[in-house]
C-alpha cells in the first residue's frame, strides 16, 4: 500500500496550484480543481491519496481533500459564472467537490449560507447549488440567460426590458451542467420592468 498525506495552512491558491501541477500536472482531477479555484487563500488543507502503487495515487476515487477557503475566486466555466470573495469549507471525495457554509459575491449579488456539489469529471457533471441570495435583479436576468438553455425560456426573457430592483430569497440549482433546473423562493422583492406583452408593470 502506498499513501500520500499532505497538510498546509495559510497558502494562497496560485502557490497551491503551481505546486500541485508541478508535482502531478497530468492528474485530470487536479487540473479540474484549479480550473474552478482561481484565487484566494487556503486557511487549512489536507490532501490524502492511497493505492497499491504510485500510479493509483492519481486516481480520482483515491483522492480526498479537505480545506477552508477565504477571499476566493471561483469559476464555473461550463456556465460562464465567476464568483469573488468566496469563503467556506470545501471537501473533495469520489470526484465530487462539496462546499458548505459558503458566502461570496457574483456581480452585485451577495450569496450566503450556500451549499455546492459539483462533479469534477464528465461534460454532463453533477451540479447542485442551494444558497440564500440578496440579488440585484439585473444580475439575475443576466445569469438566467447563461445557465438556462431552454429556447422557450430565452424567448420569454427577451420580452423583459429595463429590469431593475432588488430581491431576497433562496436559489436552488440542479442537477447537472447540461440539464440545469432553477428554483427560486422569494422572501422580499421590489422591482420595475418593461414587459412587452404588457405595456408597463411595476411591483
Amino acid at each position: 500500500m502506498v499513501t500520500l498525506d499532505l497538510k498546509g495552512k495559510g497558502i494562497d491558491i496560485p502557490s497551491v496550484r503551481a505546486a500541485a501541477l508541478s508535482f502531478a500536472g497530468d492528474v485530470p482531477i487536479l487540473q479540474k480543481i484549479f480550473d474552478i479555484l482561481r484565487s484566494g487563500t487556503v486557511e487549512n488543507i489536507s490532501f490524502q491519496s492511497k493505492g497499491s502503487s504510485p500510479v493509483d495515487l492519481g486516481k480520482t476515487a483515491n483522492i480526498k481533500i479537505k480545506g477552508r477557503l477565504s477571499s476566493g475566486g471561483i469559476v464555473i466555466s461550463g456556465l460562464d459564472l465567476s464568483f469573488r470573495d468566496v469563503s467556506g469549507d470545501c471537501d473533495i471525495e469520489e470526484g465530487i467537490l462539496q462546499g458548505s457554509v459558503l458566502k461570496g459575491e457574483i456581480m452585485q449579488t451577495r450569496i450566503r449560507d450556500g451549499k455546492l456539489r459539483i462533479g469534477l469529471e464528465g461534460k454532463d457533471a453533477l451540479l447542485q447549488a442551494n444558497a440564500a441570495v440578496s440579488a440585484d435583479l439585473r444580475d439575475v436576468h443576466a445569469v438566467l440567460k447563461r445557465i438556462v438553455k431552454n429556447p422557450e425560456f430565452h424567448q420569454e426573457l427577451g420580452h423583459i426590458q429595463g429590469l431593475s430592483g432588488h430581491a431576497e430569497g433562496r436559489l436552488v440549482l440542479g442537477e447537472s451542467l447540461e440539464a440545469i433546473r432553477v428554483k427560486v423562493g422569494i422572501e422580499k422583492m421590489k422591482f420595475s420592468v418593461n414587459y412587452d406583452r404588457v405595456p408597463c408593470h411595476s411591483g
